[in-house]
């Protein structure tokens, strides 16, 4: 499960797996991983050793 703030929402929603579309290796310790929630909005979550709150694609 990821907990992922949706916009649409105005609150953090809880999506499983079957919810990702997409992973990205940025960097060493940096993965982008993307997401759709069930209002069809499309999240981004960064993670990783190297991931902060502040990074995007």
């Amino acid at each position: 499960m990821f907990a992922v703030h949706c916009p649409q929402h105005g609150s953090t929603v809880l999506l499983d797996v079957r919810r990702v579309t997409r992973l990205t290796n940025l960097a060493d310790g940096l993965i982008a991983v993307e997401l759709k929630c069930y209002d069809g909005e499309r999240l981004v979550l960064m993670t990783g050793g190297r991931a902060t709150q502040q990074q995007s694609p």
